[in-house]
């Protein structure tokens, strides 16, 4: 039973920003309530934040992973997901602009999120982007052998599209670029249980 099934609170909390895909959904009862289920926890201190950007020099083209189940994939009856690579395209904690279009509308917004290039298909949103773990990556100019931690980078919340260009008609494809807020916006969310 999901917390607030018997309190009448909701079970879960949405950022408050329209433009921000984030949700969090508070899964206590069942982690206490289903003791063979096989969990994981995470805490703040694998988030990257800003601080922890800086100090990992953390940037655009880093090795990144996703893991999820895009279009619903599994590895077969095990219920384990899909893990994709691909890289950071855009820096992470400055603001990402792009412009949304719907019918009849164009709106131009302003993001706390950076783009993925790479494994990112539809169905994708919602998997954690994490800092690939591999030795040998550069920091402030040096060659750092020890293998760091997965990071939590951010979500995804959005594949990007482009036009391509077609004879007959118009279409549309997967331009390999995702949409992911950052791992402070997924805290700042978490945060509105408190």
């Amino acid at each position: 039973m999901p917390l607030g099934y018997a309190t009448g609170k909701k079970a879960w909390r949405e950022h408050p920003d329209a433009d921000t895909d984030v949700l969090a959904i508070d899964v206590t009862n069942m982690i206490l309530n289903i003791p063979n289920l096989e969990k994981k926890l995470l805490g703040y201190q694998w988030f990257a934040d800003q601080a922890r950007l800086r100090e990992d020099d953390i940037t655009i083209g880093e090795d990144i992973l996703v893991v999820g189940y895009p279009t619903g994939l599994t590895q077969g009856p095990t219920n384990h997901p899909i893990v994709r690579s691909g890289i950071i395209a855009t820096q992470i904690g400055s603001p990402f602009e792009d412009q949304v279009t719907g019918a009849g509308f164009t709106r131009r917004r302003s993001l706390r999120a950076f783009l993925i290039d790479g494994a990112t298909v539809p169905g994708a949103s919602g998997s954690p982007v994490l800092l690939k773990p591999v030795s040998g990556r550069i920091i402030r100019g040096n060659v750092v052998l020890s293998v760091p931690p997965p990071l939590l980078l951010g979500i995804i919340a959005e594949t990007k599209y482009t036009p391509v260009p077609a004879t007959t008609a118009p279409a549309i494809g997967f331009a390999n670029l995702g949409l992911a807020f950052d791992a402070e916006t997924i805290k700042e969310t978490i945060e509105l249980f408190f």
